[in-house]
């Protein structure tokens, strides 16, 4: 720990004398970001994330999913408690792990007229316990048109907790080029996950008189219980104009605020899209018979579980549009899309036996037939399936302030055939003098049919055969957005049929009859004098809280002072905050884990919540370099034990954490 604040120092005053050459206001002004949306057909500005607000925040669970459960350890799965945050995901093993992974559809894509870095790294909790982030991202354009760059993640943590080790490691290469008529964007990645699992605690109770490290685990050095998963993507998404408008000029390209102006350019478009990627998971278990799992299928002395899931994806589109610069704008777009599945996974053994006579002997007291007998045992099973659907969008602005938009997709062929989702929203803007707001109102019909793997599933501890009936969700909602004001308000209403979910005994199991979930969430920020206030409040309704638990209330606070100290004789700025961060949400009887299959599921034996967390922290920004100190859960021991957001699984206990981030632009 020393050593890690000696380098912190060092780094500090380093990153603050080159934090004198050039203003942080001019990132703005020299590099543009975006996302691919709408099937990778459209450019989506973003922007970079330079802010000091909710810095101290380095896990991603709590960035993408706001009132998240996990397993309490950095880098473990995680599920969000905010049912409508919930995305389905092909990647049926990877689900829960999804916000530490570069995955192509959430590619950031850069234009720089400067050499663009960002190095960010945390720690905490001591040598024994140690928890790290570490964050690297560097692009470059080539010339005005083409920017390449590279990008790399890294979750470690050695746990409190017995046997919790984990670490998740991404890495990618990305680049994009943008000429006046063909635009490609590409994405090649890698995505590791290794995890030490330990099943949960034994006794909820041992918190209370037990170190962290002496509490008993359900899977312990017995089990040396396992999990890997290996991810590799490729993605390619090119983009041709084949019509322009007369009246359009060719946007300078060499100045970077107008990335993406072609868009409006063109009357017709052609968008080819191909994703590739492969998915192994193994899991393993040194003692199977220890009691934790219900069913042995294949092997009692030893589990290798090994599930293998490969896609490749073709899709092209066509994208019409009239004159953007008319008032009345209207745009479409047709495309069909194919995937090639395969899957694999191990199976219980099958043994044949060949009985045809190897060859026929007679002698003269006896004749003799010998048989060679061939036995093979069947341990894998592998299947391919193609999937193809049409897909389609309509846009239509009916003026500078009010639009509307719809989409759908219908799979004709293959394991989704039938398949059918359907989106429509409603948008209007309005300015005041309060600044602009906006009104969304938006639907959703689907009726999909379960994934391969809910349907299909073999191993050594779970083995299922089903025939699960399509899966209704028909959604209606809508938010309104004031950013000036600080405030964001949104309300969902799903009413549910057929819901797939994982019961208690951690198999997939199927609800036939229909319920309702609600959600209304305000999110208000509040400022006094220099405090400021954060808020996300969320109130959840479930008609099944088994097959959908969730809690009824979930609140997000963070209070902070802010200041701005400036110093005259080196005419320098160093921005502070000083404050806490504050999670709660009501009892419920939240998930359990099951480590072989990587899912949540149901569970009725304890309720878990009505528990505050709070962190209390200190960022400072030194032109482009941010840091943060902070002391997590304090409220560890000083309430009571019942710290837990999964059943059995604690959250780690009071400890200190330190990062900083530092940003490279010149």
């Amino acid at each position: 720990m020393k050593k890690g604040i000696y380098l912190l120092s060092f780094l500090t005053i380093c990153m603050s004398v080159n934090g004198q050459t050039a203003d942080q206001d001019t990132l703005n002004t020299s590099i543009s970001t975006w996302k691919l949306g709408n099937n990778f057909s459209n450019i989506i500005p973003t922007e970079a994330d330079t802010s000091l607000k909710s810095f101290q925040i380095y896990n991603k669970l709590y960035e993408d999913y706001i009132f998240p459960s996990y397993l309490g350890n950095l880098g473990s799965p995680g599920i969000s408690n905010n049912f409508f945050q919930r995305k389905p995901s092909k990647y049926f093993f990877l689900q829960h792990f999804m916000p530490y992974l570069n995955m192509p559809g959430d590619q950031i894509y850069f234009n720089t007229k400067k050499p663009f870095s960002e190095f960010a790294y945390a720690m905490g909790g001591g040598r024994q316990q140690q928890e790290q982030v570490l964050k690297f991202i560097h692009t470059q354009n080539v010339n005005p048109k083409f920017n390449a760059g590279i990008k790399l993640d890294l979750y470690s943590s050695e746990g409190q907790y017995s046997y919790q080790k984990g670490s998740d490691i991404s890495f990618l290469f990305f680049t994009s080029y943008q000429g006046s008529r063909y635009s490609i964007f590409g994405h090649a990645g890698m995505n590791t996950i290794k995890m030490e699992e330990n099943g949960g605690i034994q006794n909820d109770s041992d918190l209370e008189e037990q170190l962290t490290r002496d509490v008993p685990t359900r899977l312990d050095a017995f089990n040396s219980a396992s999990t890997l998963m290996k991810n590799k993507n490729l993605f390619i998404t090119q983009h041709l104009t084949i019509g322009k408008f007369k009246s359009g000029n060719d946007a300078d390209s060499s100045d970077i605020a107008v990335v993406g102006a072609q868009e409006g350019k063109h009357w017709a478009k052609l968008v080819h899209v191909l994703q590739y990627s492969t998915n192994h998971k193994l899991y393993s278990d040194l003692n199977p018979n220890s009691g934790f799992y219900k069913n042995i299928y294949i092997d009692s002395t030893n589990t290798s579980d090994s599930v293998y899931f490969r896609t490749l994806y073709n899709s092209l589109a066509l994208n019409l549009q009239s004159n953007p610069d008319r008032n009345f704008h209207l745009g479409f777009s047709v495309g069909i899309e194919n995937e090639l599945n395969r899957y694999s996974n191990d199976v219980t053994p099958v043994y044949t036996v060949n009985y045809d006579p190897a060859g026929e002997y007679v002698f003269p007291e006896f004749s003799a037939v010998i048989y060679l007998n061939d036995s093979t045992a069947k341990r894998r099973y592998s299947e391919n399936i193609s999937n193809t659907a049409l897909f389609g969008r309509v846009v239509n602005d009916l003026g500078e302030n009010l639009g509307w938009e719809a989409s759908g997709r219908l799979y004709f062929q293959g394991y989704k055939a039938g398949n059918l989702n359907i989106n429509g929203q409603l948008f209007k803007y309005f300015n005041t003098e309060k600044g602009a707001s906006q009104v969304v109102l938006h639907g959703q019909f689907r009726n999909e049919k379960p994934i391969y793997w809910l349907n299909h599933f073999s191993s050594n501890n779970f083995s299922w055969e089903n025939d699960l009936d399509f899966e209704n969700d028909i959604r209606v909602g809508g938010f309104y957005k004031h950013p000036a004001r600080m405030l964001l308000m949104s309300a969902e209403l799903s009413i549910l049929s057929n819901k797939v979910y994982f019961d208690s005994l951690a198999l997939p199991a199927q609800e036939s009859s229909s319920f309702m979930v609600f959600s209304a969430m305000v999110q208000k920020d509040f400022s006094l004098w220099k405090f400021k206030f954060d808020n996300k409040l969320n109130f959840q309704y479930t008609g099944d809280s088994y097959v959908l638990p969730l809690p009824l209330l979930s609140f997000r606070n963070s209070t902070y002072l802010e200041h701005n100290f400036i110093f005259a004789w080196t005419n320098g700025e160093l921005l502070t905050q000083l404050g806490f961060d504050l999670y709660y949400h009501t009892s419920f009887y939240a998930h359990a884990y099951m480590p072989s299959t990587g899912r949540f599921y149901s569970q009725t034996e304890k309720n878990v919540g009505n528990y505050p967390f709070v962190d209390a922290f200190l960022n400072l920004n030194v032109k482009r370099t941010r840091i943060f100190f902070k002391f997590e859960h304090v409220t560890s021991g000083m309430i009571a034990y019942d710290f837990f957001t999964t059943l059995h699984y604690p959250m780690n206990q009071r400890v200190f954490r330190f990062g900083f981030s530092w940003l490279f632009h010149d």
